[in-house]
């Protein structure tokens, strides 16, 4: 069955399936609608269903279990100095998506289940073509075409462990902190080094997540080592993607300021080829660790602002025998309630440095990137976000680059 094909058949099963009654939904986080930490999304974890066709339809979009929504995130990006060209370096790119989350309690089954399912259409124009870049200037630049992206079954035994497979987005549980979620750099959400299977490759595999303390947990996820998104089985080729996280939440000050650190390695049993010689090494593997720290907090009760500011730091390494990029790190701080008028606004700079193999031979030994945007929130259903990056030799070989975005989030 074609993408297409596929993406019309879940369109179908979707609708229909909006028509179950219901009582609580579910929220999907996507990457530029900002929102809730998207290393916990949990189906166990709810709020109310939301989207304009809920408020005017809500029998057909949030019944009995079921929550159905549409998300569009589109994009404008202009490449407007040095990098790879300047010639028709305006392109426009985009994701529409249909979700449909359940619980099977509330569907009247079984306790403690639940699933999901993404389908989505990518359209536009590759920007990094322009820039050059080895990073992505843009977290949604997925090649044109439409395909099931997720489906998954999830299961929780208690308060001990969740376990979820399907077809999963792996980058979602593993190496991603809440704030950096906002950026449109595509290597703050992943690793440039770590090839966890991920949109729009997602792939076949199962996650556990074992949860030790109320603070401190385990992921362990195992991925089909073929990921495609256009394909929704297993490859059958005898390779696996496998990943091992240790996740911690805490708090300072009495409990005023939360924080969450990652410490992760994986695997990968694909055969990768060696930088220095061309031969095949069997195998590849990496480490990362990651932290996000709130450092301010403040209710407002006065102009009812809730303000917020949280560091964060990422850092990745593979060896660079086999990885274009060894090295990978980034920093920065996002800022909520930056005005008193618009207190669900979102701000945030960040850098972020790949250290390039020098086995590449390229003139310079990095890339590094540096990214302010603002996000204006109209409404809880639409955001506008500016987006400026500068980016300095990008692929290690061209002049630096000035990307200015204009990005749109709509949810239905």
């Amino acid at each position: 069955m074609s993408s297409r094909k596929s993406f019309l058949t879940v369109l179908l099963i979707v609708l229909f399936s909006g028509f179950v009654p219901a009582r609580e939904g579910i929220r999907a986080t996507r990457v530029c609608g900002g929102g809730d930490d998207a290393s916990d999304q949990s189906l166990f974890e709810l709020s109310e269903p939301g989207g304009l066709l809920h408020e005017c339809w809500p029998r057909i979009h949030g019944k009995r279990g079921i929550v159905v929504e549409y998300n569009y995130t589109g994009g404008l990006f202009s490449n407007m100095r040095g990098g790879a060209s300047t010639k028709n370096a305006t392109k426009y790119m985009g994701t529409a998506d249909l979700l449909m989350h359940g619980r099977t309690a509330e569907m009247g089954l079984w306790k403690n289940g639940g699933f999901g399912l993404l389908a989505s259409s990518f359209h536009g124009e590759s920007m990094s073509e322009s820039v050059g870049d080895m990073q992505a200037v843009s977290v949604f630049e997925y090649p044109p075409r439409a395909q099931v992206s997720e489906f998954w079954y999830e299961h929780s035994f208690g308060d001990f462990l969740d376990v979820k497979l399907g077809k999963l987005d792996g980058a979602a549980h593993f190496g991603v902190l809440d704030c950096v979620g906002r950026f449109i750099n595509g290597s703050f959400t992943t690793y440039p080094n770590n090839p966890v299977p991920t949109l729009p490759d997602t792939g076949m595999g199962v996650i556990a997540f074992v949860h030790l303390t109320d603070s401190l947990r385990v992921h362990v996820g195992v991925f089909d080592g073929k990921p495609d998104g256009t394909r929704n089985w297993f490859s059958n080729e005898g390779t696996t993607f496998s990943i091992y996280q240790l996740d911690y939440h805490y708090s300072l000050c009495r409990d005023a300021l939360p924080g969450h650190a990652q410490l992760g390695v994986w695997y990968d049993s694909n055969p990768w080829e060696r930088l220095t010689d061309g031969t095949a090494r069997e195998g590849n593997y990496g480490w990362y660790v990651s932290c996000e720290q709130e450092i301010f907090s403040q209710n407002c009760k006065r102009h009812g602002v809730a303000r917020s500011i949280r560091l964060f730091t990422q850092y990745s390494w593979s060896p660079e025998e086999c990885a274009e990029i060894g090295t990978y790190w980034n920093a920065g701080l996002s800022w909520t309630g930056f005005w008193n008028a618009r207190p669900d606004d979102d701000t945030g700079i960040g850098i972020t440095v790949a250290e390039i193999s020098r086995h590449l031979g390229r003139p310079h030994a990095r890339e590094a990137t540096v990214e302010l945007f603002h996000i204006f929130a109209l409404g809880d259903n639409f955001s506008i976000q500016p987006d400026l990056q500068y980016v300095a030799k990008p692929s290690g070989e061209y002049d630096d680059a000035f990307v200015f975005g204009l990005i749109f989030y709509a949810k239905f």
